[in-house]
């Protein structure tokens, strides 16, 4: 097995396609700049940086699997729960599943979808408390 076998599966799943043609689509190159990474068993770093910079994930993970998936920023402390916030627990939520969004993920989706804004503040309060523990 070639050192760059993984990261391409790795990068297959994130993207969620079935083929070398399609992921090289994604990422934005030819399939023929895929087969010279694969002949030279490696992928340029600064290709690497930029695909970890764009999806915003860790290059850690893209290079050997290492959790997280994405790269831990910050969280901002919002008085109200935006899209964006959600999304972003939602890409904690992920890292902890190398290949997608844990199965409970979906589950607690859809519960607290189910809550008014008030709970919604306090579901995100505690949230915001275990990740910083985290941090």
């Amino acid at each position: 097995m070639k050192k760059i076998d993984p990261i391409v599966t790795r990068m297959m799943h994130h993207f969620d396609v079935k083929t070398r043609k399609e992921l090289m689509e994604k990422w934005g190159y030819s399939k023929e700049t895929l087969k010279t990474w694969v002949h030279k068993d490696r992928i340029p770093p600064k290709r690497i940086d930029e695909l970890a910079e764009r999806e915003g994930l860790s290059r850690d993970w893209v290079l050997n699997g290492s959790l997280p998936k994405y790269k831990v920023a910050p969280y901002p402390e919002p008085k109200v729960l935006t899209d964006e916030v959600i999304h972003a627990l939602g890409r904690v939520a992920e890292s902890q599943a190398p290949y997608g969004m844990h199965p409970l993920t979906k589950k607690l989706n859809k519960a607290f979808d189910a809550l008014d804004d008030e709970k919604k503040e306090g579901v995100y309060a505690i949230l915001i408390e275990e990740i910083k523990k985290r941090l």
